[in-house]
Parts: structure tokens; C-alpha cells; sequence
């Protein structure tokens, strides 16, 4: 009989920490920001400046970085306006943004970051 409490005892107890550990990796997961987002260049894409659509470029993000948000960027490059779509940490804000573009050299004119699926896909103004 004490076999049989003690074989019980040691299931629930097992299941219980199964339960824990997959709660809490649930939540580890859960916390970490993880978003798919358009990507192109100008300097490469004559279509990148317009509104993107279902046929565009995507990428997903947390294939390189887990902690993410979308990113479009205005520039330009050696006299010609650009845009560029793609991932970026998220983290990051627009100042760490021009700061890599002017050390390109380029000029930096304007950043959006938002963080949602496919949310950096408004056409350049």
C-alpha cells in the first residue's frame, strides 16, 4: 500500500513540475516581441517606396533576432531619395537609426518603427 501511495505521490509530482516548467517557458515566450515585416530597398526595388502588399517582400525577423519590431527608413544616398523596410531590434529607437545611416554616409530623413505584423508597409510620403 505505501508502494502504491508513494508510486501516486511521485506522478503528481512529476506532472506538477511538467505544468511549471510549461508554464513558465509559455510566458518566457510570450514576452519576447517576434514580427514578420516587409523588406526592400530602393537602391535595389523601384517599388519599394510604394504601399506593399501580399506579393512584397517579407521577412520574419525572429529567424535572426527575438527581441524585434519593423522598421522603414527615408534617406538619401549619394543625391538620390531612398527607403528602405526590413527588421530592427526593438530596442531601438529612430535616433539609433540616423545615427547608422549618417555613418554610412548618408542623410538621414525620416524612421517609423512599429511593432505589429507587416506594419511597416504605408507607401513613402
Amino acid at each position: 500500500m505505501i508502494t502504491n501511495v508513494s508510486y501516486y505521490k511521485y506522478r503528481i509530482m512529476g506532472s506538477c513540475q511538467i505544468a511549471l516548467f510549461l508554464a513558465f517557458t509559455f510566458i518566457a515566450i510570450a514576452s519576447v516581441n517576434c514580427y514578420k515585416c516587409y523588406t526592400c530597398s530602393t537602391l535595389n526595388d523601384k517599388n519599394c517606396n510604394k504601399a506593399q502588399s501580399a506579393t512584397s517582400a517579407t521577412f520574419d525577423c525572429d529567424t535572426v533576432m527575438k527581441d524585434n519590431a519593423c522598421v522603414q527608413i527615408s534617406f538619401v544616398f549619394r543625391g538620390t531619395a531612398g527607403l528602405a523596410r526590413g527588421c530592427i531590434l526593438g530596442k531601438a529607437t529612430c535616433d539609433d537609426v540616423k545615427k547608422e545611416v549618417e555613418a554610412i554616409p548618408a542623410q538621414y530623413k525620416d524612421c517609423k518603427i512599429c511593432k505589429d505584423n507587416l506594419c511597416n508597409g504605408a507607401q513613402a510620403q
